[in-house]
């Protein structure tokens, strides 16, 4: 899904290529909504998601079980 959302091939999701790949999912989303998610999922600020940022957006942080594994 990443991947293919991801049309510059630069591993990260900027705030267009989120909003027309949430498109291509069937999702419309204001430019608005987009600003504020990218916001939230955006850890180091840079005004894109990266594929961990995403990855940690679905997953979730670890608990404490996963964390001990770790």
């Amino acid at each position: 899904m990443f991947r293919s959302m991801d049309t510059n091939k630069d591993h990260t999701l900027d705030p267009t290529e989120f909003k027309y790949g949430m498109r291509d999912y069937g999702i419309k989303i204001s430019d608005l909504e987009v600003n504020a998610i990218v916001k939230h999922f955006d850890r180091d600020r840079s005004g894109k998601i990266s594929y961990d940022e995403f990855l940690r957006a679905i997953r979730g942080d670890l608990n404490e079980r996963r964390r001990k594994m770790v």
